[in-house]
């Protein structure tokens, strides 16, 4: 028989050891981590329980041959990115990301220093080489990025993003083509500059909306609406949204090619084209160019405001071609406020407001 005295140690020294265990296992989890870094060859999946995932050095999602290699990472899964590091999607060969969280669960890309700030990993970067049908990323965080490189994702090929947050990011929250865009419903939070970088060509249909924080968008180059043959490329803008234009940028409906712009605003929402220069000043952009290429059946511009263009055209707006352009306000043009055939006048309840 054990006495009193015995069996109190062998309680004391189990609790003891259960309370150890707890703490040991605690431990393990709370410090379990995968490091990564280099190519990724093959379809490879990023669980949770071996979150958090450590980039060590740029990651490359590529095949080695001529398929494609798909990162998948699940809801719940927090990467991690070293300084100056970041994630490229395709590279020499194609690639693909499968990043689709939960509401509950979203996935987390950041920066793996304790005192994180704007700029502290590169990016997540779409190469050409992305192959879009398998690639999404669907309520993502990713903050802290845009290091070296201009925003925080940087899509040179249109993939779907959406219901996600980014903020905190050097530059730009997010750099997109401005064709056939993809993008809907992201919440910027806290970047350098709040807006979508928009920039290259339109050769598709494509529709600049108001459905989130990325309906500011930012032209930071010459902008064609021009179909790749002998169709039509239609840009249509909707209510509400601004457009930005870097300093000696504009918008060119057609050029060698058919094109067409429709804008149309409302009163409580009308479509801004502005300068995005600091300070602003007449002719701080060049403007919107109708050539002789616009389709006029579809382009028409109703409920729009714009303002500091002209740098070069002469005029804010300049029309080769009669277009349907009705209930806008252009102002602080370098120039006339607009410019028009004699022939065949489309124009009607135009306001000119402090123009040179």
């Amino acid at each position: 028989m054990f006495t009193k005295k015995f069996k109190k140690k062998i309680i004391t020294f189990t609790f003891s050891l259960i309370i150890f265990s707890i703490f040991i296992s605690f431990n393990c989890i709370a410090f379990s981590q995968t490091k990564v870094g280099g190519n990724i060859f093959e379809d490879t999946v990023w669980t949770k329980e071996n979150s958090p995932y450590i980039v060590t050095t740029d990651i490359y999602v590529q095949h080695s041959g001529n398929g494609t290699s798909t990162l998948t990472i699940e809801p719940g899964v927090e990467i991690n990115f070293s300084q100056n590091t970041g994630l490229y999607i395709g590279w020499t060969n194609n690639g693909a990301l499968n990043a689709i969280g939960t509401e509950e669960d979203p996935i987390l890309f950041t920066s793996n220093s304790s005192s994180g700030h704007e700029g502290s990993w590169k990016s997540i970067t779409f190469t050409q080489k992305t192959t879009v049908g398998l690639s999404k990323m669907k309520h993502c965080i990713v903050e802290y990025g845009g290091y070296n490189v201009s925003a925080s994702i940087i899509c040179h090929i249109p993939v779907q993003i959406s219901d996600s947050v980014i903020k905190k990011s050097n530059g730009y929250p997010i750099k997109v083509l401005a064709n056939d865009l993809k993008i809907k419903n992201l919440v910027y939070q806290d970047n350098e500059i709040q807006a979508t970088c928009l920039y290259g060509n339109i050769s598709t249909d494509t529709i600049w909306a108001n459905n989130g924080d990325e309906s500011i968008y930012v032209v930071i180059n010459d902008v064609y609406v021009q179909h790749t043959g002998s169709d039509i490329t239609k840009l249509t803008i909707e209510p509400g949204v601004e457009v930005r234009f870097e300093q000696n940028t504009g918008l060119y409906i057609g050029w060698t090619n058919n094109g067409a712009l429709y804008a149309k605003g409302t009163e409580e929402e009308p479509i801004i084209f502005t300068s995005n220069s600091s300070p602003v000043y007449p002719g701080a952009w060049e403007g919107i160019q109708f050539t002789t290429k616009t389709i006029t059946t579809v382009s028409r511009m109703e409920k729009c405001i714009i303002e500091y263009g002209g740098h070069n055209l002469g005029a804010s707006i300049h029309c080769s071609l009669p277009v349907s352009i009705v209930d806008c306000v252009i102002k602080k043009s370098k120039g006339y406020p607009i410019r028009v055939l004699s022939n065949d006048l489309q124009i009607s309840k135009l306001k000119y407001r402090g123009h040179a």
